[in-house]
């Protein structure tokens, strides 16, 4: 297979599913495209340089600028598809190469900080420091479009609870997270079920993408969607404690609808 060109799309949506961390080292990355506007607007603070010349470029920036790395390399039958694409600094990606998969790191670090703070990279900086609009402020400045899918159920009705939720961009043909199942703990409803597979979905949306969204969200629970859209009343002291905090998560997003699917539909995603 032929390595592809990776779209500012794509690099945009790892980068900020992977909080803006690389993923071998654990530490926080820059993006470059700001970098370069605040060597524009102010030359000669080693901000950048074209070819990450040493001497000209702070050595921070310059190791530590996002990549997107592909985790097992095209050259060994790598796919160029989101699930193969991690966040990569550049020192640990210059270091790798073309690594044979089973010598490269593993690429599971994280980094609490981040997290923690919403690091961006500075990539919020770029739309403000830009004189022009492009693709890259087009990117930036649109609304996240999501589409979400959960489902929840119960071993015993109340039992033990578990869920499964899916999430990933409008338009795209491959799950940003995929949670085939979870469980929640013991005495649960179904119901109760439903709604905390969807409450971890949302959580984990917004951990991914962050608040400002157009978020569709699918289940296959008719009274959950009835009731988050008002249609249905929440009786049920447990399942009201649910709802309220599923709402109040979604009122801090930007846009949100909730559609009901049937069952196959969601077996159909999760296999169950």
């Amino acid at each position: 297979m032929k390595r592809e060109s990776i779209t500012k799309a794509d690099q945009l949506h790892v980068f900020n599913r992977d909080h803006w961390t690389c993923k071998y080292c654990g530490v926080p990355v820059f993006f470059s495209p700001t970098l370069k506007l605040l060597e524009n607007l102010s030359p000669g603070h080693g901000y950048y340089h074209q070819h990450g010349k040493a001497g000209e470029m702070l050595r921070l920036f310059q190791m530590k600028i996002a990549t997107v790395d592909h985790i097992v390399p095209v050259t060994r039958g790598g796919l160029n598809e989101i699930d193969n694409y991690v966040t990569a600094c550049w020192e640990c990606n210059l270091t790798m190469g073309d690594t044979e998969v089973g010598d490269k790191p593993t690429h599971d670090k994280t980094n609490a900080d981040n997290e923690e703070t919403g690091w961006d990279g500075m990539s919020s900086l770029y739309p403000k420091l830009a004189t022009q609009k492009d693709d890259w402020t087009r990117h930036l400045n649109d609304t996240v479009s999501i589409e979400l899918y959960f489902d929840g159920g119960s071993l015993g009705n109340p039992g033990l609870g578990y869920g499964s939720y899916a999430f990933r961009k409008e338009g795209m043909t491959t799950w940003s997270v995929m949670k085939r199942r979870e469980e929640f703990g013991k005495d649960m409803t179904n119901n109760q079920a439903e709604y905390t597979a969807a409450i971890r979905g949302v959580q984990n949306v917004i951990k991914t993408f962050g608040s400002d969204l157009d978020l569709a969200i699918f289940g296959d629970s008719e009274l959950l969607v009835k009731q988050v859209k008002g249609e249905y009343r929440v009786k049920n002291p447990e399942l009201r404690i649910l709802y309220d905090e599923l709402t109040q998560l979604l009122q801090g997003c930007g846009e949100y609808k909730l559609t009901h699917v049937p069952r196959d539909q969601s077996k159909a995603i999760f296999g169950h």
